[in-house]
């Protein structure tokens, strides 16, 4: 991923933790307003909650999908990195000498999406200035540590027992009060006229520190601020860093309290403290002082008020917190209609087109993924694809799965006219019919053996088959696919018809026609139907599903996102026919209809494999279908890719050009 890409993604993953942490932010303000709370129990709140913060983001690929109605630009924050990789493939992929490259998809315009990267490239502004802030003032704490003597003997006898151990990690620095300083290993800074305090205040003072180094206040502190600089847009950070600081120094006055010190005396100590803190160097925000003059009236007047009575259950209300708070944070229900489905072909999809927007009358709009909150990548490649389509000009669909168990990568839509379901489109499945034609062919002992491949005609009417070339080049059935030899195929699929009857072509094509059957279906009716030309359709997700069979031996998986479905995998056929038409799909690319995308991927240590449609739909117009698996450089299938566009001329132009550039973007 580019440095581009990291900063969306990272920026988006910052938006999506900051949602997310919002419930727990008013589950704390709750608990730590009870009445009767105490200022260690306010504190285990606040510091919980920035706890929750800090393990939000990592944690947000494992929790359960969420949704909310975020704005468009932030659900697609990255998207600009990945239209931008798809742009500079289609340039560097610009065909020399290959012929037809005028029909290439045109180049996708990344201004489109300036305004998510404006915002990414904000908060990243906002971000390294509070961390350039924060890095500032720990290189000045440092300075002062290094700078800072040993307590002279004896100033520490006050606290008892304790004081000699203590004294050990005191150390006197230029500073006017005294204050805590390092995470791994805290120090006790005091001023330089420590010794001339009267003895309650330096038994006060070194009490309160002490709470400090037991309590590791200043971790939490740390902790905070560098939340505070990631998520910097969020003003419920602020107020959780400023409280939890708060609560920590009331709950370090509590401390000293509780061991003997008279309330008003100690009030009347940090008082003075804070006095003589006027007239020398403060401690930076990387050091936790003992009378900051800005907390100075909050904790006098928590001194003077009666004591809070607290609860045993002291940690109970931190633990309610973390465990509520990322529940809920987590299992909100969602707004997507079709989130929790389940059936077979359903994708929970959103629709970001109203009616009219598409290509073409009767257009029903635009539809994507609904991604996972947080999953930046799979909007990234959805917003690309949705890109590509509308550089195309023409209704389509785009789908990337992952063969191994069917997850949906990325889909888009556009101007859907009619389908199984909104934003799934319906179409002649052309050529693509013969994958399953095929797969029955070899399954049902068809074998190896080369059948003839003339030229042919048919009448208007479908009836009857014409050879008009003399000329019979005999294909093995690999080559069949390759060359997607129309007259070929109708051989195969009149054998199959005669051998095993005509319910061995219906099971052949259920995988991608979903079983249905066309009236009166004569033999030659399944014939055309073998090659694309009969009244069945098919949709991506069932051509998705059929390139998971063949990538999975023969086992196909459902396409899913949000829910996985509850149906196991079917086996449609045999693992050797499932290699053998692997093998039909890189020939198609090698030197088959397909032979221009293999000369965009020389060099390319990976391959996109497929099969080309092309169905002449009303008026002569060219409907363009590519079912594609792309491969590692093993030849182990990863993803399916298919790509549909009507009117988008055929499957091995611009269907096949967009399928490589997605599955590109796919890879990263």
């Amino acid at each position: 991923m580019t440095a581009a890409g990291a900063l969306a993604a990272a920026a988006a993953a910052a938006g999506m933790a900051a949602l997310r942490w919002t419930p727990v932010l008013l589950i704390a303000l709750l608990l730590a307003g009870r009445r009767g709370a105490t200022a260690r129990q306010r504190h285990a709140v606040w510091a919980a909650a920035l706890l929750a913060l800090a393990v939000m983001a990592p944690a947000s690929g494992l929790l359960p999908r969420l949704e909310l109605p975020v704005p468009g630009p932030v659900a697609e924050l990255a998207a600009g990195e990945a239209v931008g990789e798809m742009a500079a493939a289609r340039r560097a992929s610009a065909p020399g000498s290959v012929a037809g490259s005028a029909e290439g998809v045109p180049a996708v315009t990344a201004g489109r999406v300036g305004g998510p990267a404006a915002l990414a490239a904000l908060w990243l502004a906002g971000a390294l200035a509070l961390a350039g802030g924060e890095l500032l003032q720990l290189a000045a704490t440092r300075r002062l540590v290094r700078a800072a003597r040993a307590l002279p003997a004896g100033v520490a006898e006050p606290v008892g027992v304790e004081g000699q151990a203590l004294a050990r990690r005191c150390r006197v620095a230029d500073l006017s009060v005294p204050a805590v300083a390092g995470v791994l290993r805290p120090r006790i800074l005091l001023p330089p006229t420590w010794p001339s305090w009267p003895r309650p205040w330096r038994e006060a003072v070194l009490l309160h520190e002490a709470a400090h180094l037991e309590r590791r206040d200043l971790a939490w502190q740390v902790l905070g601020r560098w939340l505070r600089a990631a998520f910097w847009f969020h003003p419920g950070v602020w107020l959780a860093v400023r409280r939890a600081a708060s609560e920590a120094e009331a709950a370090c006055d509590e401390q000293v309290v509780a061991r003997g010190i008279d309330r008003l005396e100690y009030a009347r100590v940090l008082l003075e403290v804070a006095t003589a803190a006027r007239s020398g160097p403060l401690p930076g925000a990387a050091l936790g002082a003992v009378a900051r003059p800005s907390q100075l009236g909050e904790r006098v007047r928590r001194l003077l008020a009666p004591a809070p009575t607290g609860g045993r259950g002291r940690r109970l209300g931190a633990a309610l917190l973390l465990a509520c708070g990322l529940g809920a944070a987590a299992a909100s229900p969602s707004l997507s209609p079709a989130e929790g489905a389940s059936a077979s072909g359903e994708l929970p999809l959103r629709r970001v087109g109203g009616a009219g927007d598409g290509a073409g009358s009767g257009a029903t709009g635009t539809w994507l993924l609904r991604c996972a909150d947080g999953d930046v990548r799979c909007a990234a490649l959805g917003a690309g694809a949705l890109r590509a389509l509308e550089a195309a000009g023409t209704p389509g669909a785009v789908i990337v799965t992952r063969v191994a168990d069917g997850r949906v990568e990325a889909y888009a839509s556009r101007g859907i006219v009619r389908g199984p379901q909104d934003g799934v489109p319906a179409a002649a499945p052309g050529s693509l019919a013969k994958l399953a034609l095929a797969a029955a062919w070899w399954e049902r002992g068809g074998g190896e053996r080369a059948l003839p491949c003339p030229q042919v005609t048919t009448t208007s009417t479908g009836a009857r088959v014409r050879a008009v070339a003399a000329s019979r080049v005999p294909l093995a059935p690999r080559e069949v696919l390759a060359h997607s030899c129309n007259t070929a195929a109708a051989a195969m699929a009149a054998e199959l018809a005669r051998t095993h009857g005509e319910a061995s072509l219906s099971l052949a094509l259920e995988p991608l026609v979903g079983g249905a059957r066309p009236p009166a279906a004569r033999a030659l009716d399944w014939e055309l139907q073998s090659i694309g030309i009969g009244p069945l359709e098919t949709d991506p997700l069932r051509v998705a599903a059929f390139l998971h069979a063949v990538g999975n031996d023969g086992r196909a998986v459902e396409p899913w996102a949000g829910v996985r479905p509850a149906a196991p995998p079917r086996r449609l056929f045999g693992a050797a026919t499932a290699a053998a038409l692997r093998g039909a799909l890189a020939a198609a690319v090698d030197h088959g209809t397909a032979r221009e995308l293999g000369e965009l991927q020389r060099g390319q240590a990976w391959r996109l494999t497929g099969k080309t449609a092309t169905v002449t739909g009303a008026g002569g117009r060219a409907d363009g279908w590519f079912a594609a698996l792309a491969v590692d450089a093993a030849g182990r299938p990863e993803r399916a890719v298919v790509v549909w566009l009507q009117g988008g001329g055929p499957g091995s132009a611009r269907p096949a050009r967009l399928a490589l550039e997605l599955a590109r973007a796919a890879r990263g």
